[in-house]
């Protein structure tokens, strides 16, 4: 049983290794973290924007063009200067 785990495990970790030296692979994971990157940029923005409606119309809702209206919350983060 022992020696079957270790052969398996053996495998898994060369397969792993093949897998992530694969260009394939290598692409997506830039890809995926472009997309991430991305993703942040659009949440800080529209958090920036909703933080301005907030101080405009003293509100934590908005109706969108389809006619739904969608709720938000405001937080703050403490940062070290």
């Amino acid at each position: 049983k022992k020696d079957e785990l270790d052969q398996y495990n053996h495998q898994y970790k060369e397969r792993k290794g093949q897998l992530q030296n694969n260009p394939q692979v290598i692409a997506l994971k830039v890809d995926i973290a472009d997309l991430n990157e991305q993703k942040k940029d659009l949440e800080e923005t529209l958090s920036g924007h909703l933080i301005n409606y907030h101080s405009l119309t003293n509100s934590t809702s908005f109706d969108t063009s389809e006619g739904d209206q969608w709720e938000f919350v405001i937080k703050a983060k403490i940062k070290k200067k």
